[in-house]
């Protein structure tokens, strides 16, 4: 579309990459596509002056284009955003099975003396028996994979509600009992995993370290539960659901670190460090065909792919590759700010001039154009074909533009936080395609 209306408008297309990168709200863009002009023989300093100009001018629409878009969509099609957002949260809840808790009767006579860990597929069902009391007992005893099983013995069982109607279908009978009532010297406890030494490693690995006599039921991480296996690998900030007596549930807190200070530290080698090596990847360059010049993902896709990988690695060595949210959200407010001002102040110069006398409100009708007409068209075939919820559907539009006051606009109309899924899952790769695309433009269509 950039390129059809540069050639109809008679606009530069080193002018139209700028223009394009404002009306995508994509600051990175400009940049990219800068560098690339500089790459150039034949080609003046005016030319990146002039994509600024052209970005200064787009931009202001570019941020209120993505609200125009959503209340367009809501008001067309008479969305009930209440209601959306039921329907929304029904189908993730639908997708995500509660963590629920059961009392098993063992039943199966050929269960006879067969410890836990033979039980036909425990291993692999999600389900954690934590507890158990022999029949004609009082006394409830941990549940350990050795721990043998007899007729009668009541088993307190912990995961998804589905698994755990098969487990009570293998082993026996459900029971109204309540193991955790009178537990005796048995307790649960959440403990935090903040410890650097034991991030990545398996909990099988840590059991053959630190064998006390423990049960993890399961694991919460971002909100998530998660069961428990073997090659289970740990993260930093997750939440482990334990079993045992006080002094190994003490012990295990220890080796795990269990620390709400360790989990608010910011970290400055890890950040300043991996701010390095994304400036690295950003100035790679990746030759393709026969341009004349290679591209780059630049200052900003280079640190976010490379942040993307690092988090998923989690920790190399002494080296923890965390960022606390409360830093997070300082971090990016403060770069807003610094960019919002760096654009002002780069294009106050000749904007008002460039507006009033050149091109300036031509400029900004074809940014009009780039920011509404293919966010609309997506837009509508995402509602009518494909059926997609206004709450991802406004995730959608603002990850689209990476335009988080779009996104604040989101959270304000939907009155919730879950447009963010849908910002977060498309934000990576419309970052690095929008990198791209700008050099692109100046590298195969710009004379």
């Amino acid at each position: 579309m950039t390129v059809a209306l540069c050639m109809i408008l008679g606009i530069d297309l080193g002018i139209g990459a700028g223009i394009f990168a404002g009306a995508t709200t994509n600051t990175p863009a400009l940049g990219a596509a800068q560098a690339a002009l500089q790459t150039l023989p034949n080609i003046s300093g005016s030319k990146a002056a002039d994509s600024a100009m052209g970005y200064a001018v787009a931009y202001p629409f570019g941020m209120l284009g993505i609200i125009l878009a959503m209340v367009l969509v809501k008001s067309y099609f008479h969305l009930d955003v209440p209601l959306e957002l039921k329907s929304f949260q029904a189908s993730r809840q639908a997708g995500r099975e509660p963590f629920a808790r059961m009392t098993v009767r063992v039943i199966n006579p050929n269960l006879a003396g067969i410890p836990l860990s033979g039980i036909p597929h425990l291993g692999t069902s999600g389900v954690a028996v934590s507890r158990l009391r022999r029949a004609g007992e009082t006394e409830v005893r941990l549940a350990l994979e050795d721990t043998p099983v007899y007729p009668g013995d009541p088993l307190l069982a912990v995961g998804p509600k589905d698994d755990l109607k098969r487990f009570q279908m293998t082993v026996g009978e459900e029971s109204p009992e309540d193991l955790t009532l009178d537990s005796g010297l048995l307790t649960s406890r959440q403990v935090l995993v903040t410890r650097t030494e034991v991030v990545g490693k398996s909990l099988g690995e840590l059991h053959e370290h630190y064998p006390f006599e423990l049960k993890a039921t399961r694991l919460t991480r971002a909100g998530l539960d998660m069961s428990i296996f073997p090659n289970l690998h740990l993260r930093f900030g997750d939440v482990l659901w334990l079993v045992g007596s006080k002094g190994n549930l003490d012990r295990a807190a220890e080796v795990l670190g269990n620390s709400i200070k360790e989990l608010n530290l910011v970290r400055l080698v890890p950040l300043f460090l991996g701010m390095a090596l994304g400036v690295l990847v950003g100035c790679y360059p990746v030759s393709m065909g026969n341009m004349p010049a290679p591209l780059r993902l630049g200052l900003a896709g280079g640190p976010l792919l490379t942040a993307i990988i690092l988090s998923r690695i989690g920790c190399t060595g002494p080296l923890l590759w965390y960022l606390p949210t409360n830093a997070n959200l300082v971090l990016r407010e403060f770069g807003i700010v610094l960019f919002l001002s760096c654009v002002g102040l780069k294009s106050r110069t000749h904007f008002v001039e460039t507006l009033v006398r050149g091109q300036g409100f031509l400029w900004m009708a074809m940014g009009a154009v780039i920011t509404l007409a293919p966010i609309m068209i997506i837009s509508f075939l995402a509602r009518m074909v494909l059926k997609i919820n206004f709450i991802n559907l406004c995730g959608l539009m603002a990850g689209s533009q990476t335009d988080p006051p779009a996104l604040a606009f989101a959270h304000a109309m939907c009155g919730s936080e879950d447009p963010s899924i849908a910002y977060a899952s498309v934000y990576p790769l419309t970052m690095v395609l929008r990198i791209a695309a700008a050099q692109l433009l100046v590298l195969f269509f710009t004379s």
